[in-house]
Protein backbone atom coordinates (compact mmCIF):
# COMPACT_ATOMS: atom_id res chain seq x y z
CA UNK A 1 0.00 0.00 0.00
CA UNK A 2 1.30 3.62 -0.62
CA UNK A 3 1.86 5.12 2.52
CA UNK A 4 0.11 8.69 3.11
CA UNK A 5 1.29 11.13 5.06
CA UNK A 6 -1.25 12.34 7.49
CA UNK A 7 0.93 14.74 9.99
CA UNK A 8 0.97 17.13 6.25
CA UNK A 9 -2.92 17.06 5.93
CA UNK A 10 -3.29 19.83 8.77
CA UNK A 11 -1.71 22.39 6.78
CA UNK A 12 -3.68 21.54 3.59
CA UNK A 13 -6.85 23.24 2.54
CA UNK A 14 -10.16 20.56 2.60
CA UNK A 15 -10.20 20.22 -1.27
CA UNK A 16 -6.39 19.14 -1.34
CA UNK A 17 -6.66 17.34 1.37
CA UNK A 18 -9.41 15.50 -0.79
CA UNK A 19 -7.21 15.45 -3.58
CA UNK A 20 -4.47 14.21 -2.00
CA UNK A 21 -6.39 11.22 -0.46
CA UNK A 22 -8.23 10.50 -4.12
CA UNK A 23 -4.70 10.39 -5.25
CA UNK A 24 -3.25 7.73 -2.72
CA UNK A 25 -6.43 5.52 -3.00
CA UNK A 26 -5.77 5.44 -6.69
CA UNK A 27 -2.27 4.38 -6.79
CA UNK A 28 -3.03 1.54 -3.87
CA UNK A 29 -6.05 0.45 -6.27
CA UNK A 30 -3.56 0.49 -9.31
CA UNK A 31 -0.75 -1.30 -7.53
CA UNK A 32 -3.53 -4.32 -5.96
CA UNK A 33 -4.99 -4.10 -9.74
CA UNK A 34 -1.18 -5.43 -11.33
CA UNK A 35 -0.84 -7.31 -8.22
CA UNK A 36 2.43 -6.30 -6.83
CA UNK A 37 4.10 -7.94 -4.50
CA UNK A 38 7.05 -6.54 -2.24
CA UNK A 39 9.92 -8.18 -2.24
CA UNK A 40 10.15 -11.75 0.20
CA UNK A 41 13.13 -12.25 2.16
CA UNK A 42 16.32 -11.41 1.15
CA UNK A 43 17.78 -11.82 -2.63
CA UNK A 44 19.45 -15.29 -1.13
CA UNK A 45 16.67 -16.75 0.93
CA UNK A 46 18.11 -20.01 1.42
CA UNK A 47 16.92 -22.22 4.38
CA UNK A 48 15.71 -24.95 6.75
CA UNK A 49 12.30 -26.29 8.04
CA UNK A 50 11.80 -27.79 11.29
CA UNK A 51 13.47 -30.86 13.08
CA UNK A 52 14.81 -28.06 15.67
CA UNK A 53 17.59 -30.30 18.16
CA UNK A 54 15.74 -30.76 21.88
CA UNK A 55 16.90 -31.53 25.00
CA UNK A 56 15.91 -34.13 27.45
CA UNK A 57 12.99 -31.55 28.87
CA UNK A 58 11.83 -31.09 25.21
CA UNK A 59 12.20 -27.53 25.21
CA UNK A 60 14.26 -26.13 22.00
CA UNK A 61 18.07 -26.29 22.60
CA UNK A 62 17.90 -23.11 20.99
CA UNK A 63 21.53 -22.63 20.98
CA UNK A 64 22.38 -26.05 18.97
CA UNK A 65 20.26 -25.02 16.61
CA UNK A 66 21.99 -21.90 15.42
CA UNK A 67 25.39 -23.85 15.50
CA UNK A 68 23.58 -26.41 13.43
CA UNK A 69 21.79 -23.48 10.55
CA UNK A 70 24.82 -21.48 10.71
CA UNK A 71 27.28 -24.61 9.92
CA UNK A 72 24.34 -25.81 7.01
CA UNK A 73 24.94 -21.79 5.65
CA UNK A 74 21.25 -20.94 5.24
CA UNK A 75 19.75 -17.64 5.50
CA UNK A 76 16.44 -18.31 6.97
CA UNK A 77 14.77 -20.71 9.38
CA UNK A 78 10.62 -21.70 9.54
CA UNK A 79 9.92 -22.65 13.13
CA UNK A 80 7.25 -25.35 13.21
CA UNK A 81 4.94 -24.06 16.14
CA UNK A 82 3.25 -27.60 16.93
CA UNK A 83 5.95 -30.06 18.71
CA UNK A 84 5.39 -28.92 22.58
CA UNK A 85 3.31 -26.18 24.13
CA UNK A 86 6.48 -24.48 24.52
CA UNK A 87 7.36 -23.79 20.97
CA UNK A 88 6.05 -20.15 21.13
CA UNK A 89 8.15 -19.25 24.35
CA UNK A 90 11.49 -21.14 23.09
CA UNK A 91 10.87 -19.03 19.47
CA UNK A 92 11.35 -16.28 21.70
CA UNK A 93 14.75 -16.95 23.09
CA UNK A 94 15.76 -18.33 19.91
CA UNK A 95 14.84 -14.83 17.64
CA UNK A 96 17.94 -13.06 19.58
CA UNK A 97 20.52 -16.04 18.56
CA UNK A 98 19.43 -16.46 15.08
CA UNK A 99 19.42 -12.17 14.74
CA UNK A 100 23.07 -12.71 16.03
CA UNK A 101 24.17 -15.43 13.61
CA UNK A 102 22.28 -13.37 10.89
CA UNK A 103 19.68 -15.77 10.32
CA UNK A 104 15.85 -14.64 9.52
CA UNK A 105 13.31 -16.70 10.98
CA UNK A 106 9.51 -17.38 9.33
CA UNK A 107 6.98 -18.39 11.90
CA UNK A 108 4.92 -21.43 10.72
CA UNK A 109 1.28 -23.08 11.98
CA UNK A 110 -0.11 -26.00 11.06
CA UNK A 111 -3.93 -25.44 10.15
CA UNK A 112 -7.41 -27.02 10.90
CA UNK A 113 -7.00 -30.44 8.90
CA UNK A 114 -3.62 -31.01 11.01
CA UNK A 115 -5.60 -29.49 14.62
CA UNK A 116 -8.11 -30.50 16.65
CA UNK A 117 -10.96 -31.21 14.00
CA UNK A 118 -8.52 -34.30 13.31
CA UNK A 119 -7.48 -35.16 16.39
CA UNK A 120 -3.73 -33.34 16.17
CA UNK A 121 -2.54 -30.50 18.73
CA UNK A 122 -2.84 -26.84 17.38
CA UNK A 123 -0.55 -24.47 17.09
CA UNK A 124 -0.69 -23.16 20.77
CA UNK A 125 -1.00 -21.01 22.10
CA UNK A 126 -3.58 -19.68 20.25
CA UNK A 127 -4.75 -21.88 17.98
CA UNK A 128 -6.59 -22.01 14.91
CA UNK A 129 -7.38 -18.24 15.62
CA UNK A 130 -5.20 -17.35 12.34
CA UNK A 131 -5.97 -13.43 12.50
CA UNK A 132 -4.78 -13.41 16.57
CA UNK A 133 -1.74 -15.06 15.22
CA UNK A 134 -1.21 -12.91 12.90
CA UNK A 135 -1.27 -9.56 15.10
CA UNK A 136 1.05 -11.76 17.83
CA UNK A 137 3.45 -12.60 14.97
CA UNK A 138 3.45 -8.96 13.84
CA UNK A 139 3.84 -7.77 17.43
CA UNK A 140 6.76 -10.00 18.13
CA UNK A 141 8.45 -9.19 14.67
CA UNK A 142 8.59 -5.41 16.07
CA UNK A 143 10.64 -6.42 18.82
CA UNK A 144 12.69 -8.79 16.99
CA UNK A 145 13.54 -7.30 13.34
CA UNK A 146 14.93 -10.67 11.97
CA UNK A 147 11.26 -12.58 12.47
CA UNK A 148 10.65 -11.28 8.70
CA UNK A 149 7.70 -13.76 7.83
CA UNK A 150 4.76 -16.72 8.52
CA UNK A 151 3.25 -19.26 6.46
CA UNK A 152 0.15 -22.04 6.92
CA UNK A 153 0.75 -25.38 5.65
CA UNK A 154 -1.45 -27.43 3.47
CA UNK A 155 -3.30 -24.32 2.95
CA UNK A 156 -5.39 -25.11 -0.03
CA UNK A 157 -6.53 -28.47 1.89
CA UNK A 158 -8.08 -25.74 4.47
CA UNK A 159 -9.14 -23.24 1.29
CA UNK A 160 -12.46 -23.11 2.93
CA UNK A 161 -11.98 -21.35 5.90
CA UNK A 162 -9.05 -20.09 3.82
CA UNK A 163 -11.34 -18.04 1.78
CA UNK A 164 -9.71 -14.70 0.03
CA UNK A 165 -11.72 -12.63 2.01
CA UNK A 166 -10.74 -14.45 5.34
CA UNK A 167 -7.10 -13.92 4.03
CA UNK A 168 -7.60 -10.22 3.36
CA UNK A 169 -9.12 -9.85 6.76
CA UNK A 170 -6.03 -11.96 8.75
CA UNK A 171 -3.13 -10.06 6.59
CA UNK A 172 -4.95 -6.59 7.07
CA UNK A 173 -4.83 -7.38 10.89
CA UNK A 174 -1.24 -8.36 10.35
CA UNK A 175 0.16 -5.89 8.25
CA UNK A 176 -1.57 -2.75 11.09
CA UNK A 177 0.85 -3.32 13.20
CA UNK A 178 4.28 -4.70 10.85
CA UNK A 179 3.22 -4.14 7.10
CA UNK A 180 6.65 -5.41 6.68
CA UNK A 181 5.72 -8.77 7.73
CA UNK A 182 5.11 -11.42 4.70
CA UNK A 183 2.47 -14.33 4.77
CA UNK A 184 2.93 -16.77 2.12
CA UNK A 185 0.71 -20.44 1.94
CA UNK A 186 2.65 -23.74 1.75
CA UNK A 187 0.82 -25.31 -1.59
CA UNK A 188 1.78 -28.54 -3.75
CA UNK A 189 2.65 -28.53 -7.30
CA UNK A 190 -0.71 -29.83 -8.05
CA UNK A 191 -2.85 -27.14 -6.47
CA UNK A 192 -0.80 -24.14 -8.72
CA UNK A 193 -3.23 -22.96 -11.41
CA UNK A 194 -4.67 -19.50 -12.67
CA UNK A 195 -8.04 -19.79 -10.83
CA UNK A 196 -5.33 -19.86 -7.23
CA UNK A 197 -3.61 -17.32 -8.78
CA UNK A 198 -6.32 -15.41 -9.44
CA UNK A 199 -8.19 -15.83 -6.28
CA UNK A 200 -5.57 -14.93 -4.28
CA UNK A 201 -2.44 -12.78 -5.83
CA UNK A 202 -3.99 -9.93 -4.02
CA UNK A 203 -4.10 -11.09 -0.58
CA UNK A 204 -0.71 -13.29 -0.21
CA UNK A 205 3.22 -12.06 -0.59
CA UNK A 206 4.34 -15.08 -2.11
CA UNK A 207 3.89 -19.19 -2.04
CA UNK A 208 6.34 -21.60 -0.73
CA UNK A 209 5.56 -24.78 -3.37
CA UNK A 210 6.07 -28.42 -2.10
CA UNK A 211 8.50 -31.52 -3.68
CA UNK A 212 8.90 -30.80 -7.68
CA UNK A 213 9.67 -33.76 -9.58
CA UNK A 214 11.58 -32.41 -11.72
CA UNK A 215 12.82 -28.98 -13.54
CA UNK A 216 9.50 -28.88 -15.99
CA UNK A 217 6.96 -28.93 -12.60
CA UNK A 218 9.23 -26.00 -11.48
CA UNK A 219 9.30 -24.05 -14.67
CA UNK A 220 5.31 -24.33 -15.24
CA UNK A 221 5.03 -23.06 -11.99
CA UNK A 222 7.05 -20.47 -12.16
CA UNK A 223 5.65 -19.21 -15.00
CA UNK A 224 1.77 -19.43 -13.70
CA UNK A 225 2.57 -17.50 -10.52
CA UNK A 226 4.04 -14.57 -13.15
CA UNK A 227 1.34 -12.66 -15.05
CA UNK A 228 2.42 -11.25 -18.37
CA UNK A 229 4.28 -8.12 -17.48
CA UNK A 230 1.35 -7.69 -14.89
CA UNK A 231 2.37 -9.33 -11.66
CA UNK A 232 4.99 -11.98 -9.75
CA UNK A 233 4.55 -13.87 -6.84
CA UNK A 234 7.56 -14.90 -4.67
CA UNK A 235 8.18 -18.72 -5.12
CA UNK A 236 10.15 -20.65 -2.57
CA UNK A 237 10.49 -24.04 -3.47
CA UNK A 238 10.22 -26.73 -0.33
CA UNK A 239 12.14 -30.14 -1.00
CA UNK A 240 12.38 -33.05 1.06
CA UNK A 241 15.24 -34.22 2.98
CA UNK A 242 14.58 -36.72 5.03
CA UNK A 243 14.33 -40.29 4.44
CA UNK A 244 10.41 -41.11 5.31
CA UNK A 245 9.03 -37.40 3.67
CA UNK A 246 11.81 -38.42 0.58
CA UNK A 247 10.44 -42.30 0.16
CA UNK A 248 6.59 -40.42 0.24
CA UNK A 249 7.05 -38.45 -2.44
CA UNK A 250 9.85 -39.33 -4.83
CA UNK A 251 9.93 -43.60 -4.09
CA UNK A 252 12.99 -45.63 -3.31
CA UNK A 253 16.21 -45.47 -3.18
CA UNK A 254 14.83 -42.62 -0.43
CA UNK A 255 19.08 -41.97 -0.10
CA UNK A 256 20.99 -39.11 1.23
CA UNK A 257 22.42 -39.12 -2.11
CA UNK A 258 19.35 -38.21 -4.07
CA UNK A 259 18.14 -36.19 -1.15
CA UNK A 260 21.22 -34.25 -2.40
CA UNK A 261 20.41 -34.28 -5.49
CA UNK A 262 16.91 -32.96 -5.77
CA UNK A 263 18.71 -30.30 -3.28
CA UNK A 264 20.63 -29.28 -6.32
CA UNK A 265 18.23 -29.53 -9.11
CA UNK A 266 16.32 -27.09 -6.62
CA UNK A 267 19.17 -24.78 -5.72
CA UNK A 268 20.09 -24.70 -9.38
CA UNK A 269 16.29 -23.39 -10.33
CA UNK A 270 16.99 -20.99 -7.83
CA UNK A 271 20.60 -19.99 -9.57
CA UNK A 272 18.53 -19.80 -13.14
CA UNK A 273 15.90 -17.33 -11.77
CA UNK A 274 13.36 -20.06 -12.18
CA UNK A 275 12.03 -19.79 -8.06
CA UNK A 276 13.20 -17.21 -5.58
CA UNK A 277 14.36 -19.07 -2.35
CA UNK A 278 15.11 -23.18 -1.20
CA UNK A 279 14.11 -24.53 1.92
CA UNK A 280 14.40 -27.70 2.83
CA UNK A 281 11.58 -29.90 4.49
CA UNK A 282 13.21 -31.35 7.77
CA UNK A 283 16.76 -31.80 7.55
CA UNK A 284 18.52 -33.98 9.69
CA UNK A 285 20.64 -32.30 12.22
CA UNK A 286 21.73 -34.93 14.27
CA UNK A 287 25.44 -35.68 14.34
CA UNK A 288 25.36 -39.07 12.34
CA UNK A 289 22.96 -37.59 9.57
CA UNK A 290 24.45 -38.74 6.21
CA UNK A 291 22.36 -36.26 4.35
CA UNK A 292 23.26 -32.98 6.22
CA UNK A 293 27.01 -32.87 5.34
CA UNK A 294 25.69 -33.33 1.70
CA UNK A 295 23.33 -30.53 1.98
CA UNK A 296 25.91 -27.97 3.24
CA UNK A 297 27.98 -28.41 0.78
CA UNK A 298 25.51 -27.67 -1.64
CA UNK A 299 23.86 -24.24 0.64
CA UNK A 300 27.60 -23.28 1.07
CA UNK A 301 28.08 -23.46 -3.16
CA UNK A 302 25.30 -21.94 -4.13
CA UNK A 303 25.15 -18.82 -1.21
CA UNK A 304 28.67 -18.27 -2.04
CA UNK A 305 28.07 -17.78 -6.18
CA UNK A 306 24.53 -17.23 -5.92
CA UNK A 307 22.02 -16.27 -8.59
CA UNK A 308 22.51 -15.51 -12.30
CA UNK A 309 19.20 -14.47 -12.86
CA UNK A 310 16.39 -12.64 -11.29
Amino acid sequence: MIPVAYSHFSVLGPVKRNLCLCLALLMTVCATAQGQHRPVGSSKHLADYDNELRGADRRVDTDALVQKLNDLGVTTYYWLIWHARTDWDDLKLFLPKAAKAHIAVWVYLVPPTEGPPNGYAASEPFGMDYPRWGEEIARLSLQHTNLTGWVIDDFYGNHQLFTPAYIRDMQGRAKRINPGLVFLPLMYFGEINRQFVENYREVIDGVVVAYPNDREEINDARAILNGPGSFHIPFMLMTAATTSEFRLRHGDPASAERMAEWLGMCLQAWRDGQCDGVVTYCLEKQPQSEVFPLARKLFREYGRNGQTSR
